[in-house]
């Protein structure tokens, strides 16, 4: 058995001390931003990434063939998780939206750089849940919960993309700088 993928492991620690940064945040900056504190997205993107590290750092152990590629992946993913929170945090200390936000050219060229960023973490969590899923599991049971695990993992990111196109109220609006959201 190989060891736990350090670079995820190093970025989920760096995720936990920053959800302890953000916890601060939401209970000690009073700034709102739509209605809800500011560093509420961050604690909740941070406390996700810290589940997805350690998840992937585990999966990726598994692995007993294609080792180099594992690594690849794994790196890639801890890399571009680290790129999306720190946008999302200086966005916060800025006292702006990271997401769907096309208020600036800083803010659009922002927003486009986390779209890439998840965009590459997306592929790159396919193809590493494709590489384990070709992986056998101590016993059947094992191989079965970790693939459709994956499956159902693979579906869910696929499900981010409802969130991308603009409301009707924003599409009717000539001058809307938020463009998608998380709900209609």
């Amino acid at each position: 058995m190989t060891r736990w993928h350090r670079p995820l492991l190093l970025m989920s620690a760096i995720m936990a001390v920053l959800s302890v940064v953000s916890l601060f945040g939401v209970l000690f900056d009073p700034r709102t931003l739509d209605g809800l504190p500011i560093w509420l997205k961050p604690l909740k993107f941070t406390l996700s990434f810290v589940a997805y590290g350690l998840t992937w750092a585990w999966l990726l152990s598994l692995r007993r063939t294609a080792q180099h590629a594992s690594r690849l992946l794994g790196s890639v993913m801890a890399i571009a998780s680290v790129v999306e929170i720190t946008v999302i945090i200086s966005q916060v200390i800025r006292g702006r939206r990271s997401h769907f936000n096309f208020s600036t050219a800083l803010d659009s060229s922002l927003y486009a750089l986390m779209g890439t960023t998840v965009m590459l973490l997306m592929v790159v969590n396919l193809a590493a849940a494709f590489l384990v899923l070709r992986e056998r599991q101590a016993t059947s049971a094992d191989t079965w919960a970790i693939r459709i695990g994956l499956v159902v993992s693979a579906a869910g990111l696929g499900v981010a993309v409802l969130m991308l196109p603009p409301t009707s109220a924003q599409l009717a609006e000539t001058t809307a700088t938020v463009l998608g959201a998380h709900g209609a």
